[in-house]
């Protein structure tokens, strides 16, 4: 089939979702994966997401290639767009209404994702972009972020081959 899903590894998380279980349940029908990473905040409403390098945040990345190891064709992008963080307060009643039930079981797996990792509410989450950092900042910003996201990308893959 030519019509499939479009991965996003980080996004899920905005919803109250564990990446690798949402990868794991719609595996079959992926058909691209866009490699992406946050730093998480905590907010008194729930969480923020922060943009960052793949492999400096939440995501697992190894347990996710291991998941697609048999499809060596599978396409996949690093995408470091996101340039506003995203508020996901699922302690709001309100919240809930945009997003079909949840298991509890599967709100626990993402939470065991976001709460070992997060950082204080105090913590500043804005990334340049939202501090309005002049143009060349965001250039080696960004410049950076994506050489240690191919960095990290090439030392997992290099470690997969060699076990």
């Amino acid at each position: 089939s030519h019509i499939g899903v479009t991965l996003d590894t980080g996004s899920a998380l905005a919803v109250g979702e564990s990446p690798l279980g949402f990868a794991g349940r719609v595996q079959p029908f992926v058909r691209n994966v866009h490699l992406k990473d946050y730093h998480i905040f905590l907010s008194p409403t729930g969480y923020r997401l922060s943009t960052c390098a793949i492999g400096d945040g939440v995501v697992g990345f190894p347990a996710l290639c291991d998941l697609f190891a048999n499809r060596p064709d599978l396409p996949m992008s690093i995408e470091l767009g996101a340039r506003q963080a995203r508020h996901v307060e699922l302690l709001e009643g309100d919240w809930w209404t945009e997003y079909p039930p949840r298991r509890i079981p599967d709100l626990l797996e993402a939470l065991r994702v976001v709460f070992p990792q997060a950082r204080p509410a105090s913590a500043d989450y804005r990334i340049p972009h939202e501090q309005g950092a002049p143009d060349h900042a965001l250039r080696e910003y960004e410049l950076a972020e994506f050489e240690r996201s191919v960095a990290y990308l090439k030392r997992i893959a290099s470690e997969a081959s060699a076990g």
